[in-house]
């Protein structure tokens, strides 16, 4: 991308070397570009990075694999693992007392493209956007952003589609663009590639700007290398609007609830990317219908609706649960009294957290959904607005309140500053989340123009190393699946972490292909040891599928489909249940019929 376009950037040649059964490696060149956005510029004749590989090895080993100054454009880096699959980017200008970070994701082939972000900024992307009102916009997967939809400032009646790249910061109209006139439609990732990440978009439902009338349409966006587009076929779906869409783990899209032409809707509809249909039969009905719910995946694939308003605008208090193919309820609903704002995010552990602002303020508007449907009271916090929740690394969601950033802190419950945080956010809701550590949304810039904005706020993902001393300085990188307490605490007087009634604790972050867990717990009751697949599935070692001898010692090892697991050194025992073989796993541990006591968590990444 040029300077004209918004992007100051530095080029690098990285040779690649792959280890094969032969004397000689092969080896492959490959471009690295390093972009940040001109309107928060890094100054390339001032500009020092460094560049971190991540991938299934261990990145401790090698560190920083290349530091170098953004001036030498065309210096060619020293080599990578062939498997490496992020590059974290951390730079610096020395004389402005600035850092800027970036992660992005690296192709098996290609050139690899990161967009760093100021630390602790908001920024804008430098390109227009067509000035609109009822957008939507929303992640195709780490890369691609989506902006669609709304009525044109300009009176066309159908304003521009626009893609973001988050590697670059090209923000680009699409050639094409959705078909439809649709204002508020909803935006999910659709399809998988053979990497297992989206191959395109799924925009569905909405309003017609002019009668306001439920459409009965969904369009399909697909990816390309070349960024996409969308392509002339319609999906027909139940005319809806206002209503919620998840991405179930089977990939399909789940449209729930919402408003219909004759007044709110139960039904919720399955659109499968394969058939390019919306299925009705066998999928559940809500139990209360509602306008804008709120939908969530959670980690265990279970669905979570919540929020919204009934046919009178009053709050709904009911949160109902669906099993994750969406056929039937999971568990039992909860009852919640609503605010006047709500938001929700799915905690990587399981459950989910609730914040919630009113007029008058509640006494409380924190609130943890455990991973087994229970309903706790969180440390409330003061000053909030327009609020919105996103997903964090090292399993804290982050928390715009309409006025600053704040981050949940999981081992004590509350919510804290960023420090030196912005003080600008997303407005009206016009929000979406990349990846765990990004927040992107539209801002209408008043005589400036209508952009996308963003806010990095963490750059761990699912290749992140892994410290070797779990849990004995804190619980550092490990979540619980709701608020500390009895159930869930680390011990700091025994440096241990304490788990009861069914707690469990995830290693965040990070997913493993192959991977071996070693726990100790010096009581002799060792925890269950949880190896869950991204899409919800799991392994539980040492429960009914998978028994072992109760000891202070677990080792677990994962390769491929098989898990094999052994106590205090004993014999290995092969567990029945088989894990896809290309599915990565995250690590948790879970306290069974018996509290566990945790000392020492060992997790090691398998080439």
């Amino acid at each position: 991308m040029s300077h004209e376009q918004g992007t100051v950037l530095t080029a690098a040649f990285l040779a690649v070397a792959a280890v094969a059964c032969r004397p000689d490696p092969r080896v492959e060149e490959r471009v690295v570009t390093v972009h940040t956005p001109r309107a928060c510029a890094l100054e390339p004749a001032r500009g020092f990075a460094q560049m971190y590989p991540a991938g299934d090895f261990e990145p401790g080993v090698l560190g920083a694999f290349e530091s170098l100054f953004l001036r030498e454009k065309g210096k060619a880096l020293a080599s990578m693992p062939a498997d490496t699959r992020a590059l974290v980017v951390d730079a610096s200008d020395a004389q402005q007392a600035r850092r800027w970070r970036g992660m992005a994701p690296v192709a098996r082939a290609g050139a690899v493209d990161v967009l760093a972000w100021p630390e602790r900024e908001a920024c804008r992307l430098t390109a227009d956007v067509e000035r609109r009102q009822a957008t939507t916009i929303g992640a195709v997967d780490e890369r691609r952003v989506l902006v669609v939809g709304g009525r044109s400032a300009s009176g066309a009646s159908i304003p521009r589609s626009y893609l973001a790249d988050m590697t670059t910061g090209d923000v680009v109209p699409l050639r094409f663009g959705i078909a439809t006139p649709r204002d508020g439609p909803t935006i999910t990732a659709f399809g998988r590639a053979a990497d297992g990440r989206a191959s395109g978009a799924l925009v569905a439902g909405g309003r017609v700007p002019d009668t306001g009338t439920p459409l009965d349409t969904a369009e399909v966006f697909v990816a390309s290398d070349g960024g996409g587009d969308f392509v002339p076929e319609k999906i027909a779906i139940e005319p809806r609007a206002d209503h919620a869409a998840v991405v179930l783990r089977t990939g399909e899209t789940l449209l729930v609830g919402g408003a219909g032409r004759d007044g709110l809707l139960r039904t919720m509809q399955i659109v499968d990317p394969t058939s390019r249909r919306a299925i009705s039969q066998g999928v559940a009905t809500l139990r209360v219908p509602r306008r804008r719910p709120i939908a969530l995946r959670l980690a265990s694939g279970e669905i979570l609706v919540g929020g919204g308003t009934d046919a009178d605008g009053k709050g709904v208090a009911t949160i109902e649960f669906l099993r994750p193919d969406a056929t039937g309820p999971a568990k039992r609903e909860i009852e919640l009294k609503p605010g006047a704002r709500e938001t929700f995010a799915a905690l990587p552990a399981g459950g989910a957290l609730v914040v919630m602002s009113s007029d008058p303020p509640a006494s409380t508007t924190v609130w943890a959904i455990t991973g087994d449907g229970a309903l706790e009271a969180g440390i409330p916090v003061a000053g909030l607005g327009d609020v919105a929740l996103f997903p964090g690394t090292e399993g804290a969601p982050v928390l715009w309140t309409g006025s600053r950033w704040l981050r949940w802190a999981p081992w004590s419950g509350t919510f804290q500053p960023i420090p030196d945080g912005p003080s600008t956010g997303p407005r009206e809701g016009a929000a979406t989340a990349p990846d765990s550590g990004l927040v992107v949304w539209l801002s209408d810039d008043l005589d400036q123009g209508m952009h996308v904005w963003g806010f990095r706020h963490g750059v761990r993902g699912p290749y992140q190393g892994v410290p070797r001393s779990l849990l004995a300085d804190g619980p550092a990188y490990v979540t619980p699946d709701r608020l500390p307490g009895e159930s869930a605490r680390y011990d700091d007087r025994r440096k241990g972490l304490a788990l009861a009634n069914g707690a469990t604790a995830l290693l965040a972050d990070a997913t493993f292909a192959r991977v071996s867990v070693d726990v100790e717990s010096p009581s002799g009751g060792a925890p269950l040891v949880v190896l869950r697949e991204e899409l919800g599935g799991e392994v539980v070692v040492g429960g009914p599928t998978c028994p072992l001898v109760v000891g202070s010692r677990v080792h677990v090892e994962r390769d491929r489909e098989v898990v094999r697991a052994s106590v205090d050194r004993g014999p290995d025992v092969t567990c029945a249940p088989r894990l896809p073989r290309d599915a990565r796993v995250s690590v948790a541990v879970r306290s069974g019929p018996s509290p566990a006591f945790v000392t020492s968590l060992t997790v090691t990444r398998s080439p």
